[in-house]
């Protein structure tokens, strides 16, 4: 884990996380390869009258030429510029809160800001075929500008959105003393497992509210908990960042086991849906 100067409490020393940023260099080695052409281009029309005979251009119209290719090579240099300049050096995570730096200055966020993390598939079209090329998650916060994090920009993607949840979730967490002959404590209160909150009549992720009725499957394997909900993004995550992971499972098995894929529509005794 590296060293660095944050803007947590002076004095303090929380448990840092830190995920180090992917160096965009090859992007902007490319923009920065074709602005040099086209300023090659912009120099051929306004000063080789060979060029702009090889490429039937009138000279009265190569001034116009030079004037599109000296734009288009400032235009790509630019994008080299801001996108150097404005790339994820790192983000930390800590029980206060979440912190990062893209460009100049270093943001900090509490959790009591976090409101939820939103999903999506990075997609480019090819020949009419839609490709997905990686995934990228925008950290919502109640104010100020949205923390967008993906597999091009972040090492250790998956990991940090893991961590970022199971944070948030600590930071909230509810305790409950006391339990029920049944195992599963006050029927009335939330439970937390990591990033998953179960509630009497549903389950909730990412700020994000979900009756029973409203979850279309879930599945558990190779360590992963997936729960695929009619309308919504589904919750992917590793067994380990639910924490006391089956007792979770049990509630889901309890409540919606007819849906579990890979379980023949077993549905286990009834079990409170929250503790």
């Amino acid at each position: 884990m590296s060293h660095f100067k944050t803007n947590f409490p002076s004095g303090e020393r929380p448990v840092v996380m830190e995920y180090p940023g992917k160096c965009p260099w090859k992007a902007c080695l490319r923009l920065t390869g074709l602005a040099l052409l086209f300023g090659a281009v912009a120099v051929g029309f306004a000063a080789s009258e060979e060029f702009r005979t090889k490429l039937r251009v009138e000279q009265t119209t190569a001034p116009w030429a030079a004037a599109l290719a000296g734009g288009g090579a400032t235009i790509l240099f630019v994008c080299a510029l801001w996108m150097w300049h404005v790339r994820i050096r790192w983000v930390a995570v800590s029980p206060k809160g979440i912190e990062w730096k893209a460009g100049r200055p270093i943001r900090f966020r509490k959790w009591d800001q976090y409101v939820r993390i939103e999903r999506g598939s990075i997609e480019m079209t090819v020949y009419g075929e839609e490709l997905k090329t990686g995934r990228y998650s925008d950290v919502i916060f109640k104010h100020g500008r949205s923390l967008r994090i993906s597999t091009h920009n972040i090492e250790g993607y998956e990991d940090l959105i893991a961590t970022i949840q199971t944070s948030a979730s600590a930071s909230v967490r509810l305790y409950v003393s006391g339990g029920s002959k049944s195992g599963f404590g006050n029927q009335q209160v939330p439970v937390v497992h990591g990033p998953l909150q179960f509630h009497p009549d549903g389950i909730g992720w990412d700020g994000a509210q979900f009756r029973w009725d409203e979850i279309d499957s879930y599945e558990v394997a190779a360590g992963m908990l997936r729960i695929q909900p009619t309308n919504g993004p589904e919750f992917l995550r590793r067994l380990c960042d639910l924490g006391e992971w089956k007792p979770a499972v049990a509630r889901l098995d309890a409540n919606i086991g007819s849906r579990r894929v890979g379980q023949g529509g077993a549905v286990p005794q009834a079990a409170p849906a929250a503790s």
